[in-house]
């Protein structure tokens, strides 16, 4: 059962943090002391309680980052005035597109 007052994670950035710490579900799952079936969840965009959230955020914590791999990983680009059409999914701007 969802919580109703419950929040959502964003899916990419957990899968990111889990491939930065090199882990898996099953790993976090059993770091942060809740179920695999509840961070499936968390994964899949279902709503989570906040205590489940602080959980999962502690747990990431205790996941050491691999050395070296934030120069490996593309900054996730956030949505904002700048961003070109091509990075939302359609046709770039002549004026910041490198394509035009």
């Amino acid at each position: 059962m969802q919580p109703t007052n419950g929040v959502r994670l964003d899916r990419e950035r957990l899968n990111l943090e889990l491939a930065r710490r090199n882990s898996d579900g099953a790993t976090l799952a059993r770091v942060a002391g809740i179920s695999a079936v509840t961070l499936s969840k968390a994964r899949t965009g279902k709503a989570i309680s906040a205590g489940t959230l602080a959980k999962i955020a502690v747990a990431l914590t205790r996941l050491p980052v691999l050395p070296g791999v934030d120069d490996l990983v593309l900054p996730r680009q956030e949505k904002g005035p700048g961003l070109t059409a091509r990075a939302q999914g359609g046709q770039g701007d002549a004026r910041t597109d490198p394509r035009n």
